[in-house]
């Protein structure tokens, strides 16, 4: 399972659904995502369609990147059905109103099969949840959350006024579907909240993302959802999906598991709050990647970006095009010791092919991707095979904990736990594998005694079978030799009975009385 945080889950496993039901004999799509930011995620859940990104505004490190381009999705530079599919994920809300029947009619216009968008709609309990998120974030940031307040500044988009203007067109069908019960939505945003407050609470409400991507999703259909999917098709019939996207309710079994680790999710955030006047005090932070062309790692050539230690994701996307015969990176997440997830690296040549390499550090253990240092001034090594231009560099960043020994140690305690469990299973493979070795010998020694048998058996065989082909010859000359002798028998008695003498002998047996 692909994992991101919920909410993006929600969005891009539910696209990736239905794209995937309009999908016929393995065909590659041609995809635009608009207003998709620097994360690329829905190339992690269709990597084989081929996805451009489009956004208002780019960072300065994706500007020559051929993937993405910049422009307005309302007064889009495309050419009609440029694209076979578009999509814009959360992205409606933040249009302003008096120009969100233009964005339809431009996505319409640019898709040649159809498009999607996501986007929580105008309601009560959609409003008040998010009026109770945003000051949450408030309380703990002293600012409002800029994506919700842009919701409160556009005011939020009207479903029937959708669904007005979606009927006047012609040659389409459309499907709605709602997704993620409004309660749990609101809910998870709070600890999202808290944690991005305290990078200590990140692991466990990793654990919670998991748990509601890998439990709760597929059930998370309920009719008063917090956001609508809707699918605009100008080919095919939406009728497709009414048997994959139907109402549910979720087990409450999954409903109280996630209540009780929201509880302890909570009792954590009480703990560590008892101990503030322990932490250390805030320090600035850099993430630095280090290109070496042949000439070892320098300051200069270094790309390096800041680190706010209240946002504990970053994803990245870099430009390498300006550097030449790239022979190894290095990626420091970080000036200090600590326990970091450096994961979905991508390193892409010319081509648009992925290379591959081999990953070396100074980390004192590691786990799936995730990098433990006692010491400062941490980073891993990509080592490539041969020198290669590269075009880009992408990779996620999760900064589970910085300075923090006590984590460090914990986290040392169950890798150990983990690594003795493993050569615990190891043993008892190779204990298997030694028996089984054995029975194979003892059963090669048994097969080997039944063939010398067989062959034994099979001499046997042939000798009697030769045996008795030449009792059978030996009986044949003999009854051959019978025939001879009584037919030259016959012959003889017949020269007797033939005979003058014979014939004499008759008449005078006649003449005394005698046959």
């Amino acid at each position: 399972m692909i994992h991101v945080i919920f909410d993006q889950y929600q969005r891009y496993n539910n696209v990736t659904t239905i794209i995937n039901r309009f999908r016929t004999e393995n065909k590659c799509f041609r995809i635009l995502e608009v207003g998709a930011n620097e994360h690329r995620n829905l190339e992690k859940f269709l990597p084989n369609d081929q996805i451009t990104y489009l956004d208002i505004e780019l960072p300065e490190h994706l500007i020559n990147d051929p993937q993405y381009l910049l422009g307005d999705a309302t007064a889009m530079e495309f050419e009609d059905d440029q694209y076979d599919i578009v999509v814009a994920l959360d992205v409606f809300e933040h249009i302003p109103e008096e120009k969100r029947n233009k964005f339809i009619d431009e996505l319409q216009r640019v898709s040649k099969e159809f498009f999607v968008i996501t986007a929580p709609f105008d309601s009560p309990k959609v409003v008040h949840s998010e009026i109770v998120a945003n000051s949450i974030y408030k309380g703990i940031f002293g600012e409002d959350f800029i994506w919700l307040k842009e919701h409160r500044d556009n005011g939020l988009p009207k479903l029937e006024a959708l669904k007005s203007y979606l009927e006047q067109k012609q040659s389409i069908s459309y499907k709605i579907i709602g997704h993620g019960d409004i309660n749990i939505w609101e809910r998870m945003m709070k600890v999202h909240f808290f944690a991005a407050y305290n990078s200590k609470l990140n692991f466990f409400r990793d654990e919670i993302d998991k748990f509601y991507n890998s439990k709760i999703f597929e059930w998370d259909y309920p009719e008063d959802s917090y956001r609508k999917i809707v699918v605009v098709s100008k080919r095919s019939d939406v009728d497709i999906l009414n048997d994959i996207f139907v109402e549910k309710s979720i087990p409450s079994k999954y409903n109280e598991e996630l209540k009780m680790m929201e509880r302890d999710f909570y009792n954590l955030v009480s703990l560590l709050n008892k101990d503030t006047t322990e932490q250390k005090p805030a320090y600035a932070d850099e993430l630095k990647i280090y290109i070496n062309t042949g000439e070892g790692y320098s300051e200069g050539d270094t790309i390096v970006y800041e680190l706010n230690e209240r946002v504990n994701f970053h994803s990245h996307d870099i430009a390498l095009s300006n550097y030449e015969s790239i022979h190894s990176i290095r990626i420091d997440p970080s000036n200090y010791s600590g326990i970091y997830k450096i994961n979905n690296i991508k390193l892409v040549n010319e081509d648009g092919k992925a290379l591959s390499y081999s990953v070396n550090g100074n980390f004192d253990f590691s786990l799936n991707e995730v990098y433990v240092y006692e010491n400062d001034d941490p980073y891993i090594t990509l080592d490539l095979e041969q020198p290669v231009n590269i075009l880009r560099i992408s990779l996620d960043l999760y900064l589970f904990s910085k300075n923090y020994d006590t984590v460090v140690k914990e986290f040392k305690k169950i890798f150990q736990a983990k690594k003795d469990k493993r050569e615990g299973i190891k043993s008892g493979l190779e204990l298997l594998q030694n028996n089984y070795d054995k029975l194979l010998l003892l059963q090669k020694e048994e097969a080997d005694k039944y063939k010398q048998d067989i062959l034994k058996y099979e001499q046997k065989f042939k000798q009697c079978s030769q045996e008795l082909a030449d009792y059978k010859n030996y009986m044949n000359e003999h009854i051959e030799q019978g025939r001879n002798e009584k037919m030259e028998l016959i012959k003889e008695l017949n020269s007797v009975y033939n005979s003058k003498t014979w014939k004499m002998i008759i008449i005078f047996k006649k003449l005394i009385g005698k046959r």
